[in-house]
């Protein structure tokens, strides 16, 4: 192991890869990778993981545990993954959810201008007239009108 130091934070580094680590727990956990080794087993069958939480989500196949379910449908699952795929086929292709409405969109750029009319607000105001806008673009549409400009023809 090679320790270096960055932003006066002591960094260990895989003598394999090179690749960095803030802590020695996160190291250890990725050195076994390069050795295969799998010190996490299931006691009710045996299977052996290289995480722990590998381990506790394998376990949840023998209780049967499924904690996350469809809002929509109500169709439960046992990894959180599983029901993020899953609430797909409810968008329409629109996979991002807004968390405060649930509207959906098909790009991610569009529902992070959407979900500024929950937070944020109007950010952009006209310096001429005062008027609010929740998207630049709507502000420079709106500035050619003070011009004598028509911003829709």
């Amino acid at each position: 192991d090679v320790n270096n130091t960055l932003k006066g934070k002591r960094k260990l580094v895989c003598s394999q890869c090179r690749k960095s680590f803030s802590s020695s727990f996160h190291l250890i956990a990725h050195k076994r990778i390069h050795t295969g080794a799998k010190p996490c087993k299931c006691r009710r069958c045996g299977k052996s993981f290289g995480k722990k939480s590998t381990l506790v989500a394998h376990q949840r196949i023998h209780l049967e545990e499924r904690p996350y379910s469809c809002c929509v449908c109500g169709e439960s699952f046992r990894q959180i993954s599983s029901r993020i795929a899953h609430k797909r086929i409810h968008t329409e292709g629109k996979p991002y959810a807004c968390p405060e409405c649930g509207r959906n969109f098909s790009l991610k750029s569009s529902l992070v201008a959407h979900r500024r009319i929950h937070t944020e607000g109007k950010p952009y105001m006209c310096l001429a007239c005062g008027r609010r806008f929740g998207q630049k673009s709507a502000l420079v549409a709106h500035g050619r009108t003070h011009k004598g400009e028509k911003p829709y023809a």
